[in-house]
């Protein structure tokens, strides 16, 4: 897959048409997606031999929420849906935690709701507690 991924860059690198550049983007994307998901299955049998180590570094929470819906924007839109996300003031710019696992559980969350309804709202605010727990210790990681 990384492969794959070093050709379509190389492919972004070139003059490519503005059509052309948003399909190389899009399987670049898709790829990025897949990688994700082959590293889920191997987290889960860490996690299942209880060896998944956090990571607790700073990041940038509202930035991996934008990359996430845009991953499924086109998806909601063509159901008629709409995707949106708030994140409270109160909540800083960067926040400290793993977030591999807070965009695993945000791909998830939108994800579902978008095979489920026609429109999806983060209200970061009310959910970012929870996922301090999920992301900050690891015994509630094993609650999961």
């Amino acid at each position: 897959m990384n492969g794959i991924l070093g050709m379509i860059a190389l492919l972004l690198d070139i003059n490519l048409s503005s059509t052309q550049k948003d399909y190389a983007q899009t399987a670049q994307d898709c790829g990025k997606v897949q990688i994700t998901l082959i590293n889920e299955v191997l987290d889960r049998a860490k996690i299942e031999a209880a060896k998944l180590e956090l990571e607790s570094v700073p990041f940038d929470l509202r930035s991996i929420l934008d990359d996430v819906l845009s991953l499924f924007s086109e998806k909601s839109r063509s159901k008629g849906g709409k995707l949106a996300v708030f994140v409270s003031d109160k909540v800083p710019e960067r926040v400290v935690g793993d977030p591999g696992r807070f965009r695993q559980i945000i791909t998830n969350l939108v994800g579902n709701s978008v095979k489920e309804v026609l429109e999806v709202r983060f209200f970061i605010k009310e959910l970012i507690f929870k996922f301090q727990r999920v992301l900050f210790t690891s015994d509630s990681f094993e609650k999961l």
